[in-house]
């Protein structure tokens, strides 16, 4: 049975009921004004308990870009008598949602007759009567609101159970709790001293989340006042375990100063632990006595860790986990590491992997840092082909955006492994790849020799935790505030969180730093507009080999397609650079691109050109537009060396750009565009007029002037904290332009690359290397 609802409301859902009934058989748009999740859930049970129709509900993903697309994707072929909409406050880009909507409001009214439900707040009504004025006037606004007392006991429960811990905050939750403030506020009611303390601990939290650390620190440090005051030991201990957090990330976000917030974290973390256990709180301490254990390891103070890895040993048997039990295992096997105790080490940590093994559906990067220990055992102890073999299955499980540092930890050791062993090849690909990560979350400068990769954020330890935690552990109210069915653990709890944006997680990436400080976020624009636009079917980007092509595309144009929709369609791009089986990989790219943007995998195959032409043409069909990009294409030409060979893909990218809301990119050096005529010899390409080599199809890349390369370093080098002298980057950039006055971009990555590997900074120093040619040297 539900609770009664007051006369306010009843009188609401009366005139919404009436509103539907009227309206069947016709569009009409229906906006339900309610503030709170708990209302909404009231109401809607109410709702399918007296409506004289059957209403659809379906609810928006958090990556939704057009609210069109998105109904009529969940709908397919079905017309419901009436549909309710639930997600738009949870929508990452609404703005252009709205926007979208409102270009195409005709739309609704021609292919939807039937009442269609919005669940909207008051933020999101503001936007959608500001960026979506006409669809708004077509709109009937039903107003749902909570009364004072209902509100006053919201907060208190909300507030208490995101301090204990009970329930995950997540942006809509702290969204609500301050509109409940308001509300309250306007209605003259003043808030318990206790309350506001326990907001203050939200707001914190939510900054914490947000990496606003000054903001974080603030609001908890007033909370903290409050309890000292009141002499509450267990909130005074749970506080400064989360201004221990805070400082923790603090050092994650700026490395150049990582053992100074890692020092403050201590500090803090050890008064909560020493109060905790003064009150007898065992179980708090229990919880946070290994994070003080992360950060003695990341302080690498071996001693202290080893002590505090044993006392913890004893508490996580009898108050905690068994995922905390292995990690106190994991402490002890890395100090024997650290003192060379190889044996000790390699018992210590299978007993933790064990413990991991027993546990059911945990994530596989959870393995990792294990993996890595093991392996540092096992190399110890002379069996060098085993160390190998747990890098690599550690890399296999690994996902860097949990921890990057440790992934490039695990990399570097198999470079120095497979280099020790005389091979010289996987070394060489393990520094590169090495080397891109760091880039990628902003640890270095230059990336070397490879393609730029979308700058990343490391996932906040809080949202990891709840990866992490094993179904067993993951309270039930917990589950609800995540949205996370009781049935969903591990991997697919993981997508499920992610997808119901809930929590802020960072599954995408943004276009790489390096792509605006070297002024070629002006050609990601402008290859953005082409692929926008009708009369661009094809593009062609050409160059001199090293001027950054590949980077353009993967750090540029594709996190810029992913961020926004093109028109009213989601674009999926598609990227192929190996060639040998170009037909499976394209088929796969597809598969994974498509499931990534919808969220859901495809039932058939594509595993043939009929499979994937069918597929292009579905996703026409279901308001994508799909860009195939081909990058080094020169490549295609090294492996079908004869012309026979290369006619198969020729007809299928002739059939592709025959495809409506499908766009072909071809990516290549300028040295090999003469071998696509003999596409336009073999084919009708009417759609592009015959001339595959036109200007207008084709866009050049080239390389850097002088004062940008100075700028670009300038920037770079200020963002990753590796400050170099003025004269030293005059006397680089002359050194690099040469007689031509131009800097080729692969050769300024090379060695800027070497020079912070070295620790280069001044000019004096450069010149004890001698020349550029000698960088770049020692990086090969």
């Amino acid at each position: 049975m539900t609770e009664n609802l007051t006369p306010d409301n009843e009188h609401s859902l009366q005139t919404l009921i009436r509103a539907i009934t009227l309206s069947q058989g016709q569009f009409s748009l229906i906006l339900l004004r309610c503030n709170y999740a708990d209302l909404r859930r009231h109401i809607t049970q109410r709702l399918r308990q007296i409506s004289p129709v059957n209403i659809h509900e379906i609810t928006l993903p958090a990556s939704a870009k057009t609210l069109y697309a998105s109904i009529a994707e969940q709908l397919g072929d079905t017309q419901p008598p009436a549909l309710m909409v639930f997600g738009l406050e949870n929508v990452k880009d609404i703005d252009t949602m709205l926007t979208a909507a409102n270009r195409v409001r005709e739309e609704f009214s021609s292919n939807f007759p039937f009442p269609i439900l919005l669940w909207v707040n008051d933020l999101v009504l503001q936007k959608f009567i500001r960026l979506a004025t006409d669809l708004e006037n077509w709109s009937t606004i039903i107003e749902f609101e909570n009364s004072t007392h209902e509100l006053i006991t919201f907060l208190q429960q909300q507030t208490e159970a995101i301090f204990t811990g009970d329930v995950a905050l997540n942006p809509q939750t702290c969204w609500e709790l301050e509109r409940a403030i308001q509300d309250l506020q306007s209605r003259g009611e003043n808030l318990a001293p206790s309350l506001q303390a326990n907001l203050e601990f939200v707001r914190g939290l939510h900054n914490y989340l947000d990496d606003k650390i000054d903001a974080a620190i603030e609001h908890y440090q007033q909370s903290l006042s409050f309890w000292q005051q009141s002499e509450n030991l267990e909130r005074q201990g749970i506080l400064l375990a989360h201004i221990a957090l805070v400082y923790d990330r603090h050092a994650v976000i700026n490395q150049t100063e990582n053992q100074r917030y890692w020092q403050s974290a201590q500090d803090y973390l050890q008064q909560a632990l020493d109060i905790l256990e003064q009150a007898e709180y065992l179980n708090l301490v229990a919880q946070y006595i290994n994070q003080l254990g992360e950060i003695l390891k990341n302080l690498k103070d071996w001693a202290e860790l080893e002590k505090l890895a044993n006392k913890s040993l004893v508490l996580q048997r009898e108050y905690g986990t068994p995922l905390q039990v292995a990690q106190a295992y994991g402490f002890l096997a890395e100090v024997a590491v650290e003192n060379l105790r190889w044996n000790e080490a390699n018992q210590l940590v299978q007993q933790a992997l064990q413990i991991l093994f027993s546990i059911p559906d945990i994530l596989p990067h959870t393995y990792s840092w294990y993996r890595l220990i093991l392996a540092q055992a096992q190399q110890g102890l002379g069996d060098v082909a085993a160390a190998i073999h747990s890098l690599e299955t550690a890399r296999e499980s690994s996902n860097h955006q949990y921890n990057p540092q440790l992934y490039i930890a695990i990399l570097e050791n198999l470079r120095s492994l497979y280099f020790e062993q005389g091979e010289y090849l996987k070394a060489f690909n393990f520094k590169q790849e090495q080397l891109q990560i760091e880039q990628q979350y902003g640890f270095r400068a230059f990336v070397g020799a490879s393609y730029l990769n979308p700058q990343r954020k490391v996932i906040n330890p809080y949202v990891a935790q709840v990866m992490e935690d094993p179904s067993p552990n993951l309270s039930p109210a917990r589950r609800e505030a995540l949205n996370i069915p009781l049935s969903l653990t591990g991997k697919r709890r993981l997508d499920q969180v992610i997808n119901s944006g809930r929590l802020q997680v960072d599954n995408t990436g943004a276009i790489a730093q390096e792509i605006a400080a070297s002024g070629r976020e002006i050609d990601v624009n402008r290859l953005r507009e082409r692929i926008s636009r009708n009369d661009y079917k094809l593009t062609i980007i050409h160059g001199q080999s090293g001027v950054g092509k590949s980077s353009i595309l993967q750090a540029g144009l594709i996190p810029a397609l992913q961020q926004q929709p093109v028109g009213e369609r989601d674009a999926l791009p598609i990227l192929t650079r190996v060639y040998t089986d170009w037909l499976t990989v394209l088929g796969q790219r597809l598969s994974e691109e498509f499931e990534a943007v919808r969220g859901n995998k495809l039932t058939a195959n594509l595993d043939s050109v009929t499979a994937i032409q069918s597929q292009l043409q579905k996703n026409a069909d279901r308001n994508l537009l799909t860009v195939l990009i081909f990058d080094q294409f020169e490549e295609f030409f090294f492996v079908y060396p004869d012309k026979a060979q290369r006619r198969d893909f020729y007809e299928f990218l002739r059939v592709c750009l025959d495809i409506p809301f499908m766009k072909v990119v071809l990516s290549l050096r300028e040295d090999y565009l003469h071998y696509l005529l003999e596409l336009e010899r073999l084919f009708n390409l009417g759609v592009i007029n015959n001339n595959i080599l036109d200007k207008s199809i084709r866009y050049y890349l080239g390389n850097f002037s002088p004062d940008d390369t100075k700028a670009f370093i300038q920037s770079l080098t200020q963002s990753t904290q590796f400050y170099l002298e003025p004269q030293l980057i005059e006397q680089l950039v002359s050194d690099l332009a040469g007689e031509l006055g131009e800097v080729r971009p692969i050769e300024l990555q090379i060695v800027g690359a070497q020079l912070q590997t070295d620790c280069i900074t001044t000019l004096e120093q450069y010149r004890q290397v001698g020349t550029k040619e000698k960088l770049v040297e020692r990086f090969l």
